[in-house]
């Protein structure tokens, strides 16, 4: 599932979420494999963390800036820079700016990581870059069925 957002300033943010039929996104998987998915979901240069189920949030200034960092929410400004999370169970968060500084989000929610915040922090680190009114798109995930 693929959107596009209206930011500020005339700008647009295309986000997804993938399905089983866009490939394997495994990280597990091979690193080849897992790049050639990515960029068929959405191309350019990817930033992703080593994910922690924490609330630990990181601006991403320069594209794959922060690769392999711990962290489980990504902050942009930047142009062109692609902020991915991985779940399996968890939930994907995407965020942006609907007023304000054309920023975007991407958040990895687990039990944990709301527990402690994470989307708090991303809408906080959101605002510190000038985001005004944030909108949120949440991903698809586990459900009470699975239990």
């Amino acid at each position: 599932m693929s959107f596009v957002a209206e930011l500020p300033g005339g700008r647009s943010a295309h986000g997804a979420f993938s399905q089983r039929a866009d490939g394997n996104f495994d990280i597990a998987a091979n690193a080849g494999e897992l790049h050639t998915a990515r960029q068929r979901l959405l191309s350019g240069p990817w930033t992703s963390l080593a994910q922690v189920h924490g609330a630990q949030v990181r601006h991403v200034a320069v594209a794959e800036a922060h690769l392999g960092a711990s962290g489980d929410g990504l902050v942009t400004a930047t142009p062109g820079i692609v902020l991915g999370v991985q779940t399996a169970d968890c939930v994907p968060v995407l965020f942006a700016s609907v007023d304000g500084e054309a920023v975007v989000g991407a958040a990895h929610a687990g039990w944990r990581g709301l527990y402690d915040g994470i989307v708090e922090a991303t809408v906080r680190q959101l605002r510190e870059l000038g985001a005004g009114t944030v909108r949120a798109w949440i991903g698809p995930c586990i459900g009470a069925s699975a239990y």
